[in-house]
């Protein structure tokens, strides 16, 4: 045996697809825009959402596939959430003194 490739979608699935894609890009660009600028820690932090892209673009081109559900997509955020946040708290200066020090 080999194996052979899936058959390919037609024209009018491809363009539903690139039409999909592109208002949810713009969709997320145009809130990523509103959002602006926030001030973050005696600075700016440019709220970038480049991760709901890349689900938007999963979510149109493969509706059935696990990673594209509402329980993955919402776990993988919120599991992402709480880490960067962690290490933020981790790596922030004000927190050195509750984090043990390992000596050699």
């Amino acid at each position: 045996g080999s194996q052979q490739p899936p058959p390919g979608h037609d024209v009018h699935y491809c363009a539903v697809v690139l039409v999909g894609v592109m208002a949810a890009m713009l969709a997320i660009s145009a809130v990523d825009i509103s959002l602006g600028k926030e001030e973050y820690k005696d600075g700016y932090l440019l709220a970038l959402i480049g991760s709901f892209g890349a689900v938007s673009s999963m979510a149109f081109t493969a509706p059935t596939s696990f990673f594209v559900q509402p329980r993955a997509i919402l776990g993988g955020h919120i599991l992402a959430t709480v880490t960067a946040i962690s290490m933020d708290y981790l790596v922030d200066p004000a927190f050195h003194p509750v984090i043990p020090k390992v000596r050699p």
